[in-house]
């Protein structure tokens, strides 16, 4: 069964925690964590329909209802049935002029595609957000396609920053959230 995928307008914020009728939904978040100091590494330009690289979510942050998995490694993530809203956050910059898509791994199709965008570490933007309706756990990549390769940050710029105690703080490069909503 493929996914019912919907793109709707970009913006950042998620529909709040009770939808429409009262529907209750639980956040699931989860980004790529690198070690303090760590750059993002090149896009890997592609000309054309090509995506170049898949952008790797390897740490969890939120997911009460254990709907996600996600393969070692982080270049691909699993979700349950349900209905999803989600948001998709890369950090890209050093290149001309990108897009991100959702690819449905099972079955080998991209779901959604996001804007082609021109994006940054300053201002990092939503990407892609999509409504997806899912009737089996479904098995997604997040697949990035440049304009050029840009240089080894180019997904996310090592930032050094400390907390208050001097501490070093992991860099975070792409981020997503979704909520899923109860039927």
């Amino acid at each position: 069964a493929h996914p019912k995928a919907l793109l709707l307008p970009l913006g950042t914020n998620l529909c709040p925690s009770f939808g429409v009728g009262g529907q209750s939904a639980d956040l699931i978040s989860w980004e790529q964590t690198e070690p303090w100091g760590t750059k993002g590494g090149y896009c890997a330009g592609r000309s054309g329909s090509n995506f170049g690289r898949d952008l790797p979510m390897d740490t969890e942050t939120s997911d009460m209802s254990n709907s996600l998995s996600i393969d070692s490694g982080g270049l691909s993530f699993k979700l349950q049935p349900g209905v999803y809203e989600c948001i998709f956050t890369p950090t890209i910059s050093m290149t001309s002029e990108s897009r991100v898509r959702l690819w449905d791994d099972d079955n080998n199709v991209a779901v959604a595609y996001g804007q082609s965008m021109r994006l940054s570490i300053a201002s990092p933007g939503v990407a892609l957000r999509v409504r997806l309706e899912l009737a089996v756990r479904t098995k997604f990549k997040l697949q990035v396609q440049c304009s050029s390769n840009g240089t080894d940050d180019a997904l996310g710029i090592d930032t050094k920053t400390k907390d208050s105690f001097g501490n070093k703080v992991p860099e975070t490069f792409t981020q997503a959230k979704c909520r899923k909503y109860s039927k």
